[in-house]
């Protein structure tokens, strides 16, 4: 699909640019290349079949987000990401993390806006600055909204792993989509 948009575009442009002339023609031996290579993390891709979809969803916001932002890679996709952190716990993937800034780097704008309602606050102020405001001026309102929650974490152990697998995954990534069309 893109050498074909390619030879069109040096096809109907040749004339008035050399631009395509030079852009070079994708080889589909570099998609036989990342197929054929071995996949990393053999041990940790065991553990992951094991996990459900979402589950999965949450480890991977969480490798690459850090502790606690595998949530926001989860939501879009209605995924309950307490219900899969607590399977990443269980099948011993992640662990959890009490710390209340982590805690109240989860929730939204508007929730951390309406427990600040009565507060000097403004509209435009971005979420972190939210959050140190309310650890100085409000710091019941942030105990209150962290108070007995945690966030996960991968465990330290597989961190290496699970970054190999996902640059292996990302890696796959382009190759795949224009041998298939979705260039």
């Amino acid at each position: 699909m893109a050498n074909a948009f390619i030879e069109k575009m040096r096809r109907e442009l040749k004339d008035s640019t050399p631009a395509w002339t030079n852009t070079p023609l994708y080889s589909y031996a570099a998609l036989d290349a990342v197929l054929c290579a071995e996949v990393p993390a053999h041990a940790l891709r065991s553990r992951l079949a094991e996990a459900t979809v979402g589950a999965r969803q949450v480890f991977f916001g969480t490798l690459l987000g850090g502790a606690g932002q595998g949530a926001w890679s989860a939501r879009p996709f209605g995924i309950n990401e307490e219900a899969a952190s607590a399977e990443l716990v269980s099948l011993g993937l992640g662990v959890y993390v009490g710390d209340p800034l982590l805690v109240l780097m989860t929730l939204k704008k508007e929730e951390l806006l309406a427990a600040l309602d009565g507060f000097p606050t403004k509209q435009g102020w971005a979420k972190k600055f939210l959050i140190k405001f309310m650890m100085k001026e409000a710091p019941i309102v942030a105990k209150q909204l962290s108070e007995g929650k945690r966030v996960v974490d991968i465990c330290p152990s597989l961190r290496d792993d699970g970054l190999r697998l996902a640059a292996w995954s990302n890696t796959l990534k382009d190759p795949l989509a224009i041998a298939i069309g979705f260039d």
